[in-house]
């Protein structure tokens, strides 16, 4: 059975969703007279904030960081709108955005890789596209994971021939100004601990995994970029 015979509401996207339909009923009511939109769109930060929470109570966000710049980028806005603070949080927008991108490289640069004894060359796939484009095939039979990276450029990683002997297997994914795409057998169960600043990905796959089916885990950035992950 697919999961399109079950479908499930995204917590992450009831948020968004719920939080649109409020600013055109906000901007409506401002027609009228009845509200006063500045008022009430000073709180737009909460919206972050909740998609922080939401993530951080989730059983499927394998990465808790990502959730927490979420609650802690909001709760700033949500400050300085309110005026509770001084140092406004636009005008160190894009060097907070470089700084995030150079930490998050740079993690991953010291990032220690272990690998079990007996994987074989393509266990493990380290990508990394500048100014270029790549497309990396693994077929192995112990898939462990990947490092990729994608600044202004793209990566292409397919792993329909490949499979997952322990789960999770892990890849750490990062594009900015780029593109990253992922294809994934169907059988798989794929966790996502991505964080879109000004970019996002997207999920076209049509999975139908069975209860001992291995888990493929996704986490990493997209910074005015996007990643896609299909069959």
């Amino acid at each position: 059975m697919s999961r399109a015979d079950h479908p499930v509401i995204s917590p992450v996207r009831l948020i968004i969703g719920l939080a649109v339909i409020a600013v055109g009923l906000i901007l409506t009511l401002d027609q009228t007279d009845l509200v006063d939109a500045d008022e009430l769109l000073i709180f737009w930060p909460v919206v972050l904030i909740a998609i922080g929470l939401t993530k951080i109570g989730s059983r499927r966000t394998p990465d808790l960081a990502f959730a927490l710049i979420f609650v802690g980028v909001g709760l700033w806005f949500l400050a300085a709108n309110l005026e509770w603070v001084d140092i406004y949080p636009y005008d160190y927008l894009w060097p907070a955005v470089l700084i995030l991108a150079g930490a998050y490289l740079l993690a991953g640069g010291l990032r220690r890789r272990v690998r079990v004894e007996g994987g074989d060359a393509d266990s493990f796939v380290s990508s990394f596209a500048l100014w270029s484009g790549i497309e990396r095939t693994s077929s192995s039979d112990d898939f462990r994971g990947a490092d990729l990276t994608a600044i202004m450029g793209g990566v292409e990683l397919d792993l329909r021939q490949a499979s997952i002997r322990e789960s999770p297997a892990v890849i750490n994914a990062f594009t900015m100004w780029g593109g990253i795409d992922l294809r994934v057998p169907q059988d798989w169960n794929i966790e996502y601990g991505l964080l879109p600043i000004l970019g996002g990905y997207s999920d076209n796959t049509d999975q139908s995994p069975g209860p001992d089916s291995p888990t493929l885990v996704i986490k990493g950035a997209a910074i005015m970029a996007g990643l896609d992950i299909k069959n």
